[in-house]
Order: structure tokens, then sequence, then C-alpha cells
């Protein structure tokens, strides 16, 4: 991927691959932050980023965030607790542990 790749559609009439990159990254805040865990991140609304580095920079501040946050304050009550929300959401375990 490339700064210039990011305006790119990837079908006729779709969505830019900086879009697509911005869903990515939206993830990682966007379903941790219905939990205890609080960590930094774009929102839905956001405006897709407008270079490659910039995307993973806001990636790896979001991980790292991640990261930090479930060593300081995810007990095990929490992670119970989380893990019932995000299954309901149709999230689980398996977003937990990828």
């Amino acid at each position: 991927m490339t700064d210039e790749s990011l305006s790119q559609k990837v079908i006729d009439g779709g969505r830019s691959v900086g879009y697509l990159a911005l869903l990515i990254i939206i993830s990682v805040s966007e379903i941790i932050i219905k939990t205890v865990l609080k960590i930094p991140g774009p929102f839905e609304d956001s405006d897709p980023p407008d270079s490659v580095a910039e995307i993973i920079n806001i990636y790896q501040t979001s991980s790292e965030a991640l990261i930090e946050e479930v060593k300081t304050k995810l007990t095990i009550r929490a992670f119970l607790m989380n893990l019932n929300y995000l299954e309901r959401n149709g999230c689980g375990i398996r977003f937990l542990i990828c």
C-alpha cells in the first residue's frame, strides 16, 4: 500500500483503500470503547488518513494503548463482564484474542 493508493477505489463506485484502512483502525477503538477499557483512536465519522505512515501510527498507538489497558485494568471480573457484552454484540473472545 502506498500513499497514492489510498484514494484508489477497490471497485467502481466503491470505497477507497484509505477508507477501508480507516475501518480497520477504527475497529480497535470502537469495540473496546464500549467496555471498561479506554483507548485513543478515530471514530466512525473520521476522515480517512492521508498517508500510510498515519495509518500505521494510529493503529500502533491504539494497539499499544490497548495492551497497557489490558495489563493494568482488566481483572477477571471485568474480563467476564466485557466478554458478555462483546458476545451480545457479535464479537466475543475471538476478537479479544486476535
